[in-house]
Protein backbone atom coordinates (compact mmCIF):
# COMPACT_ATOMS: atom_id res chain seq x y z
CA UNK A 1 0.00 0.00 0.00
CA UNK A 2 3.08 2.25 -0.18
CA UNK A 3 3.19 5.19 -2.83
CA UNK A 4 5.78 5.22 -4.68
CA UNK A 5 8.73 7.03 -3.52
CA UNK A 6 6.91 7.82 -1.02
CA UNK A 7 9.58 6.45 1.46
CA UNK A 8 13.24 7.64 0.86
CA UNK A 9 15.99 5.71 2.12
CA UNK A 10 19.89 4.69 1.53
CA UNK A 11 19.82 2.06 4.00
CA UNK A 12 16.95 -0.35 4.47
CA UNK A 13 15.94 -3.70 6.32
CA UNK A 14 12.51 -5.47 5.50
CA UNK A 15 10.66 -8.13 6.71
CA UNK A 16 8.35 -10.56 4.77
CA UNK A 17 6.65 -13.13 6.87
CA UNK A 18 3.38 -15.21 5.20
CA UNK A 19 1.85 -17.84 7.15
CA UNK A 20 -0.07 -20.26 4.49
CA UNK A 21 -2.69 -21.96 6.87
CA UNK A 22 -3.91 -24.83 3.50
CA UNK A 23 -7.11 -24.89 4.37
CA UNK A 24 -7.19 -25.38 7.96
CA UNK A 25 -10.20 -23.19 8.37
CA UNK A 26 -12.19 -23.35 4.90
CA UNK A 27 -11.66 -26.68 5.00
CA UNK A 28 -14.52 -27.27 7.91
CA UNK A 29 -16.86 -25.63 5.39
CA UNK A 30 -18.62 -28.38 3.66
CA UNK A 31 -19.40 -26.02 0.30
CA UNK A 32 -16.20 -24.49 0.18
CA UNK A 33 -13.89 -27.62 1.18
CA UNK A 34 -14.80 -28.74 -2.22
CA UNK A 35 -13.26 -25.69 -3.97
CA UNK A 36 -9.59 -26.71 -2.46
CA UNK A 37 -9.26 -22.85 -1.24
CA UNK A 38 -6.48 -21.91 1.27
CA UNK A 39 -6.10 -18.88 3.24
CA UNK A 40 -2.98 -17.21 4.00
CA UNK A 41 -1.86 -14.23 6.71
CA UNK A 42 1.19 -12.10 5.72
CA UNK A 43 2.88 -9.44 7.24
CA UNK A 44 5.33 -7.17 5.69
CA UNK A 45 8.05 -4.26 7.23
CA UNK A 46 10.52 -2.04 6.14
CA UNK A 47 12.83 0.17 7.93
CA UNK A 48 15.51 2.43 7.20
CA UNK A 49 17.53 5.83 7.29
CA UNK A 50 18.92 8.32 5.34
CA UNK A 51 22.36 9.81 5.51
CA UNK A 52 22.87 13.77 5.67
CA UNK A 53 24.46 14.06 2.62
CA UNK A 54 21.83 12.26 0.78
CA UNK A 55 19.22 14.12 2.49
CA UNK A 56 17.92 17.24 1.55
CA UNK A 57 16.74 19.06 4.03
CA UNK A 58 20.70 18.83 5.53
CA UNK A 59 22.47 19.28 1.82
CA UNK A 60 22.19 21.70 -0.69
CA UNK A 61 24.00 19.53 -2.94
CA UNK A 62 20.91 16.98 -3.49
CA UNK A 63 17.56 17.54 -5.18
CA UNK A 64 14.42 18.21 -2.82
CA UNK A 65 11.58 15.52 -2.10
CA UNK A 66 9.40 15.23 -4.84
CA UNK A 67 5.55 17.10 -4.05
CA UNK A 68 2.50 16.64 -5.22
CA UNK A 69 0.32 18.83 -7.47
CA UNK A 70 -0.33 20.95 -4.75
CA UNK A 71 2.82 21.69 -3.47
CA UNK A 72 2.94 19.33 -0.71
CA UNK A 73 5.38 16.91 0.26
CA UNK A 74 5.04 13.37 -0.90
CA UNK A 75 8.37 11.61 0.10
CA UNK A 76 9.53 11.29 3.56
CA UNK A 77 12.46 9.56 5.30
CA UNK A 78 11.15 6.76 8.04
CA UNK A 79 10.24 8.48 11.05
CA UNK A 80 10.86 6.64 14.92
CA UNK A 81 9.07 3.46 13.37
CA UNK A 82 9.27 1.04 10.35
CA UNK A 83 6.14 0.88 7.54
CA UNK A 84 4.20 -1.77 7.94
CA UNK A 85 0.82 -3.35 6.55
CA UNK A 86 -0.84 -7.02 7.13
CA UNK A 87 -3.08 -8.91 5.01
CA UNK A 88 -5.43 -11.89 4.47
CA UNK A 89 -5.91 -13.81 1.67
CA UNK A 90 -7.67 -16.75 -0.16
CA UNK A 91 -4.91 -18.63 -2.63
CA UNK A 92 -5.59 -21.53 -5.11
CA UNK A 93 -8.52 -19.82 -6.51
CA UNK A 94 -8.89 -21.82 -9.92
CA UNK A 95 -4.84 -22.99 -9.12
CA UNK A 96 -3.40 -20.04 -9.71
CA UNK A 97 -4.54 -16.88 -8.51
CA UNK A 98 -4.25 -15.00 -5.09
CA UNK A 99 -6.33 -12.42 -3.91
CA UNK A 100 -5.65 -10.28 -0.25
CA UNK A 101 -7.01 -7.67 1.48
CA UNK A 102 -4.47 -5.81 2.28
CA UNK A 103 -4.60 -2.93 5.72
CA UNK A 104 -1.91 -0.28 5.75
CA UNK A 105 -1.01 -0.41 9.33
CA UNK A 106 0.64 3.23 9.86
CA UNK A 107 1.95 6.50 8.53
CA UNK A 108 -1.83 6.53 7.78
CA UNK A 109 -1.39 10.62 8.18
CA UNK A 110 0.46 10.86 4.54
CA UNK A 111 -1.49 13.01 1.73
CA UNK A 112 -2.86 10.33 -0.65
CA UNK A 113 -2.06 7.23 1.24
CA UNK A 114 -4.55 4.78 1.12
CA UNK A 115 -5.53 2.86 4.26
CA UNK A 116 -6.46 -0.39 2.67
CA UNK A 117 -7.29 -2.24 -0.94
CA UNK A 118 -6.71 -5.62 -2.95
CA UNK A 119 -4.00 -7.13 -4.39
CA UNK A 120 -3.88 -9.73 -6.85
CA UNK A 121 -1.93 -11.87 -8.42
CA UNK A 122 -0.96 -14.60 -10.36
CA UNK A 123 0.73 -17.56 -9.13
CA UNK A 124 1.90 -21.08 -10.79
CA UNK A 125 2.85 -23.74 -8.27
CA UNK A 126 4.11 -27.28 -9.93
Amino acid sequence: MMNFLEFVSDHHASANIQYYMNGFLLNKIPGIKKLKLREVFSFKAVYGGLRDENNPDHSDKVFDFQKNADNIQSSYTFGSDPYMEASVGLSNIFKILRVDYVRRLNYLDHPGAPKSGIRARIKFDF
